[in-house]
């Protein structure tokens, strides 16, 4: 399953830390992307891997706590949604990637963590 989102988050740490009501903000836009992107699963199997790339110009690129943090409220979503069992290493293989790009953008892509790239 793969979908975009046209926008990448920002990372809790170099925000100054979000107002709640931001955090609200952002964890519902991510989730309306989620659900246009692949709906909502029912019944979550199995453990998943979850390839997010970061698309933003190289001056602008996250260390790599932070960009693992900013995709937080995304993984969130997908978890909400159903498509995770939950997002501990037990069920959750995440992979963040960030590539230098004019236009900023995030992609993701849900697999079986079994299956080979």
């Amino acid at each position: 399953m793969k979908f975009s989102m046209p926008f990448v988050c920002k990372s809790p740490i170099n925000s100054g830390g979000m107002h709640w009501s931001t955090r609200a903000k952002l964890k519902d836009q991510c989730g309306g992307y989620v659900f246009a992107g692949i709906g909502k699963e029912l019944n979550p199997v199995g453990k998943r891997r979850i390839i997010i790339t970061i698309f933003r110009p190289s001056h602008h690129a996250m260390d790599r706590d932070n960009a693992y943090a900013s995709v937080k409220p995304l993984v969130d979503a997908i978890k909400r949604l159903g498509h995770l069992r939950d997002d501990s290493e037990e069920w959750l293989d995440l992979q963040v990637v960030q590539m230098d790009a004019k236009s900023r953008r995030t992609e993701v892509e849900i697999l079986e963590a079994n299956n080979e790239f």
